[in-house]
């Protein structure tokens, strides 16, 4: 995992710098660090990141649209394993 880790902030950071911090190239990694992140248990790291992706997603796309779906899928999975079902759903 710490490889994974690695290279996905790695990626972040290259394409902040590269073409902004709310650039929609930065959902994907985003998402999945907070994926990655959640499978370790970290769930304050994984909140924050699926947090950001779901706010690029959500300005860029809307709220209809997939990308903004998948980001929030992820964010309900990190706070039904901390036990937070209301915000889950």
């Amino acid at each position: 995992y710490s490889e994974t880790e690695k290279n996905l902030l790695a990626s972040i950071d290259i394409k902040e710098k590269r073409f902004g911090i709310n650039t929609r190239r930065l959902i994907l990694p985003l998402s999945q660090l907070a994926y990655l992140y959640y499978l370790t248990g970290d769930y304050s790291k994984a909140e924050k990141y699926a947090i950001r992706s779901m706010n690029i997603s959500q300005q860029l796309f809307g709220e209809s649209s997939i990308r903004y779906a998948e980001c929030l899928r992820v964010y309900a999975n990190i706070h039904a394993a901390m036990g937070d079902y209301t915000t889950a759903q």
